[in-house]
């Protein structure tokens, strides 16, 4: 395998991992609350969860050793259009979608939380 391969395949445990969270936390909110609230807490997380997955799919781009520089140039410039990218999302979601903003800060807090969780988790199995 291609140390891309390897970066890539990583990511996408990652990726579902904390796409499960998300969803199994906006299921609750609906079992418990209500569909509007599981909802807009989805939608919350989907505004970190989508550049997250496109962040991650371009940072593969330069993995390997003699990629270094390039891998940790596209790492930081990604990081940081990650960042935006999330906030405008999160503005169109709150101000034109039909969401609550509580439950979508909370669904927002869920996938970051739910990054951290599963990169860390991923880095120890690989260890």
């Amino acid at each position: 395998m291609k140390p891309n391969e390897i970066v890539r395949a990583q990511f996408k445990t990652i990726l579902l991992g904390q796409w499960i969270i998300l969803s199994t936390v906006a299921l609750m909110i609906g079992i418990f609350q209500s569909r509007y609230l599981a909802y807009s807490t989805w939608a919350g997380g989907m505004c970190y969860w989508i550049p997250t997955a496109l962040f991650l799919w371009r940072a593969t781009a330069y993995a390997g050793a003699r990629m270094a520089m390039l891998f940790m140039t596209a790492f930081f410039a990604g990081e940081i259009v990650k960042l935006v990218l999330s906030a405008l999302l999160f503005l169109i979601v709150v101000k034109n979608g039909s969401a609550d903003v509580i439950y979508s800060l909370l669904g927002l807090m869920v996938a970051i939380a739910a990054y951290s969780v599963t990169s860390v988790v991923s880095v120890m199995k690989r260890g």
